[in-house]
């Protein structure tokens, strides 16, 4: 920080109180701006109430919660901490700063690319509305620019940024060259988007093929009920092995083979990224940031459960093809490690 200038209080505003994908990058973003930019920016992370808490006091993160975001506990918030820029992730709460916008500068983070931004709809419509009010539209990849039904007004603000990853930072939770325990793992919520119960479905076909297939799967989420039922309709019990939310999935991913992305839509794919760190190649769908990642030196992009059903069984059976992907994915993970330049545009943008 230059002599004379003040240290910038910046609020990153959340409308969940859980913790996953959105909610880790926010925390990797406050840890990493004041570790490369010490004693120049003040953050306070404000969501809704809930586990997210032990998160933060964990990672002794400033935060400010709430029972439910809105206009008043928003308005709420500026009385309190008089931001010099107001961090929106995603759009609700987005909109939410937005409608309320006082005299500071507003960044809008949009980290998902839902299938119902592709049309008109009241959430469209408002987010369109509120364009104008941004400083800033950043967005997890160009799919997000490029699928958002308004986007040749969101592209004059846009920029895409991606999301930050420290490749040694991921290998140190995990243990690289453990022994392999499952053949295929699937890792994120239990949720519509994330699509387990194709996962599920895909796990019964190569059980067909090969009784000895071991399968995981990591994450929490609604659809945890419907996925045992599923698991259990299909005789797979013995098969695939339910973690719930695990606070340090690496160790586990690191004892996998294969990751397989089920995803109906994908705003980046941060789980694919973590797996190629440890040398994991990633079969997953062709959609969203998905396709900015996993190539096929280093995995496989698939549309129908037989292409995926297909790719697996090769790398579970041909020695050589496996090896030579697992080599190439810890190369890409290595190609996608960005940490200190997203930082840096962070901190130019904050500027």
């Amino acid at each position: 920080m230059k002599m004379g200038e003040k240290m910038k209080t910046i609020v990153h505003v959340l409308n969940t109180g859980s913790y996953s994908g959105a909610e880790n990058v926010v925390i990797q973003i406050i840890k990493k701006m004041n570790e490369f930019y010490p004693n120049q920016y003040r953050m306070i992370y404000m969501a809704r109430k809930g586990p997210i808490e032990e998160r933060l006091k964990k990672e002794n993160i400033e935060y400010y919660l709430v029972d439910k975001l809105s206009f008043r506990t928003v308005k709420q918030m500026r009385r309190i901490y008089s931001p010099d820029i107001v961090h929106a992730h995603d759009f609700t709460a987005s909109i939410l700063v937005a409608l309320t916008k006082e005299s500071e500068k507003i960044v809008s983070h949009i980290h998902c690319n839902p299938l119902w931004i592709k049309e008109w709809n009241i959430k469209t419509i408002t987010y369109s509305y509120t364009i104008s009010k941004y400083d800033n539209i950043l967005t997890v990849s160009s799919a997000v620019l490029n699928e958002f039904v308004a986007n040749r007004r969101i592209k004059e603000k846009g920029v895409v940024i991606g999301n930050p990853i420290d490749v040694h930072e991921i290998q140190k939770k995990g243990k690289l060259g453990s022994e392999k325990e499952y053949d295929v793992a699937f890792l994120g919520r239990l949720s519509t988007e994330k699509n387990p119960l194709r996962y599920i479905s895909i796990v019964s076909q190569l059980f067909d093929n090969n009784d000895k297939i071991k399968a995981l799967m990591i994450g929490d989420g609604l659809q945890r009920e419907e996925c045992l039922i599923k698991i259990k309709e299909l005789d797979l019990e013995n098969v695939i092995t339910m973690t719930g939310f695990l606070d340090n999935p690496y160790e586990l991913l690191a004892k996998t083979k294969i990751l397989c992305v089920t995803s109906n839509w994908e705003g980046f794919g941060l789980m694919a990224v973590e797996a190629l760190t440890f040398g994991l190649p990633v079969v997953a769908t062709d959609v969203g940031g998905l396709k900015n990642i996993v190539t096929d030196e280093c995995g496989k992009l698939c549309q129908t459960d037989e292409q995926f059903v297909h790719e697996i069984e090769k790398l579970l059976t041909e020695k050589s093809y496996y090896e030579n992907k697992c080599r190439n994915a810890k190369e890409r993970a290595e190609e996608l490690d960005n940490v200190e330049k997203y930082m840096a545009e962070l901190n130019n943008i904050y500027q």
